[in-house]
């Protein structure tokens, strides 16, 4: 038989409903300020190995939580352990973990219960996302702010259809953002209204992000960043190719260095990797370049409007020509406002 829990904060309100006996859990997050998921959400890359891999191969990086720049993200101390008698801590520690049972006894009984919590809150959290995942996306994409901490402006931006990602991604939920972080009483709710908590509650400084995301559960995985690297293709979550409706590079994407100034035109520009002088860079700029032609994927730039202070977005169009020499359409160099 299925069961529902359910908790709420403020006006947003989280739901599992478990069922045993097909073992299949369903996560639901009413936000009264997010009804609707959107058709197309965002995702920032930095310019480096890592991001261009992802990209080239279809695939998000779903990460841990440790890796995450919010330290408060997905926090352990969201989790609260302090109507915890000694049965819980014996049965959670003895099951899950190698903890001496005289040690727990006697931290009990001498009052340093909340070295109990601590340690059962950290242990819990190591262990829930060596196989649980995130996957970060934006509804926004002019967000000067998000160019620079996740692009560095020289980066790229995929344009995502939500509809198209697999149905194994759990979401995309909206991020609570609150001005008050609150825990959640793990004696009351279960373990995965908790998880659904957990990952999904952030204080308010970040709500220019408007971030949507993704859960993923890989029964199998063994990552973890501190521990064991091992297994981190286990964080691979793989997509269709036609999930990406758009990819927008950077303003900064293209160096002035990498143009050919001498076969430039007022409707193109040639750009010849070759006369990037950090080889890393062209690389990975090739690579970037290279999959957006051979697969014909639609394609802009962001630019930067002279006097209304914001940024933009303008269509351009990739020809490469030869191995390294690629003809860009549409330059943003000319445009004015």
């Amino acid at each position: 038989m299925s069961k529902l829990d359910k908790f709420q904060l403020g006006n947003v309100k989280y739901s599992v409903i478990e069922d045993p006996t097909r073992d299949t859990i369903k996560f639901f997050i009413d936000n009264p300020k997010k009804q609707k998921t959107p058709k197309s959400l965002y995702k920032f890359y930095p310019l480096d190995f890592f991001s261009v891999d992802a990209f080239t191969n279809n695939y998000f990086f779903s990460s841990h939580p440790f890796l995450l720049n919010d330290k408060y993200d997905c926090y352990e101390g969201l989790i609260d352990y302090s109507r915890a008698d000694l049965n819980f801590y014996l049965n959670h520690f003895i099951t899950k973990s190698r903890f001496p049972k005289d040690k727990i006894i006697q931290l009990y009984n001498s009052g340093q219960k909340i070295v109990l919590d601590r340690t059962l809150s950290e242990l819990s959290h190591i262990r829930l996302f060596t196989r649980i995942g995130l996957i970060s996306l934006t509804e926004t994409y002019l967000n000067p702010r998000m160019w620079a901490y996740y692009s560095q402006n020289k980066g790229f931006t995929l344009k995502v259809k939500t509809g198209l990602l697999p149905e194994t991604y759990l979401g995309p939920f909206p991020i609570n953002y609150t001005k008050n972080l609150q825990m959640i009483d793990i004696l009351k709710y279960s373990t995965s209204l908790c998880i659904l908590y957990q990952t999904n509650i952030k204080d308010c400084i970040w709500k220019t992000e408007k971030e949507w995301r993704y859960l993923t559960n890989n029964s199998s995985g063994n990552f973890h960043p501190f521990y064991d690297q091992k297994d981190i293709k286990s964080r691979y979550s793989y997509y269709d190719n036609n999930a990406i409706q758009e990819v927008i590079l950077g303003y900064s994407f293209i160096d002035p260095s990498e143009i050919d100034y001498d076969k430039r035109s007022q409707d193109f520009d040639i750009i010849n990797l070759d006369l990037q002088t950090d080889k890393t860079v062209m690389e990975l700029k090739l690579k970037v370049l290279s999959y957006i032609t051979d697969n014909n994927i639609k394609c802009s730039q962001i630019i930067k409007y002279r006097s209304k202070f914001k940024l933009g977005k303008k269509k351009i169009g990739i020809q490469k020509i030869e191995p390294k020499i690629f003809k860009i359409y549409n330059p943003f160099k000319f445009i004015i406002d």
